[in-house]
């Protein structure tokens, strides 16, 4: 299992998602990591069907959010893209 799904891994078995949502909801960090706890998220759920309606729950949660903030233009969700010569 890679860093990111370590780390979910350790929330899941903690019960502890708020701290992952949270961490999603963070301004200003690397979406391409965000799409990676996501993915694991994802996984994890595939190999413990019986949470299905919490994370449903939470994704319904993540996406309002996101949703939200993208009609306010907040990068909630979106990092700029910073291209380097």
């Amino acid at each position: 299992m890679d860093v990111y799904g370590s780390w979910v891994h350790a929330i899941w078995t903690g019960n502890r998602l708020g701290k992952l949502s949270d961490y999603l909801k963070e301004p200003g960090l690397n979406g391409l990591s965000k799409g990676f706890v996501l993915t694991a998220l994802t996984v994890l759920l595939y190999h413990e069907s019986d949470r299905r309606t919490e994370v449903l729950d939470f994704y319904r949660d993540l996406l309002s959010t996101y949703t939200e903030a993208l009609s306010k233009g907040d990068e909630i969700c979106v990092e700029p893209l910073q291209f380097q010569p």
